[in-house]
């Protein structure tokens, strides 16, 4: 692969700025129907959690790219927020199960709604086919970078 020029990756990076400050000006999510406010990380963790009901951490944390120790302190905080919920199973009481309580739920639905938006609003800067392209080429990206160890 040929090197990429570094005024590229400038563009890109400006690019990606610009559409974060767009989107979230701030690092917290408001819910509304619950009162409280989570980070970014604590509202992806909900979202996964609501997506897939009765994960175990372990899967959270794998998704998230988080170590187990800042996954379990979010974990608690969300439950004292009262949005998750922890239930061991009968079968093995060693493992504990992930699930939204019904304030979870509807504060999951309310950033998946705020992310759709987001998305909305990018794909109406673009034709039809830009659209497409545009979709397949991020999917393209995602896919490198969850093959790809993360490096710091």
């Amino acid at each position: 692969m040929a090197r990429i020029k570094p005024r590229r990756i400038e563009a890109l990076r400006e690019g990606i700025d610009d559409l974060v400050r767009r989107f979230r000006s701030s690092g917290t999510i408001e819910l509304p129907d619950a009162g409280v406010t989570l980070s970014l990380s604590e509202a992806h963790a909900l979202l996964f959690v609501h997506r897939n009901d009765g994960c175990i951490a372990s899967e959270m944390a794998a998704h998230l790219f988080l170590p187990a120790t800042t996954l379990s302190s979010m974990v608690d905080r969300l439950v004292k927020k009262n949005l998750l919920e922890r239930a061991r199973t009968e079968e093995n009481r060693r493992v504990v199960r992930l699930h939204t309580t019904e304030l979870g739920a509807m504060g999951a639905q309310h950033f998946l709604a705020e992310q759709l938006d987001h998305c909305e609003q990018m794909l109406t800067a673009l034709t039809a086919s830009e659209q497409l392209a545009f979709i397949e080429y991020v999917d393209k990206i995602a896919l490198a970078l969850r093959e790809t160890p993360n490096q710091k």
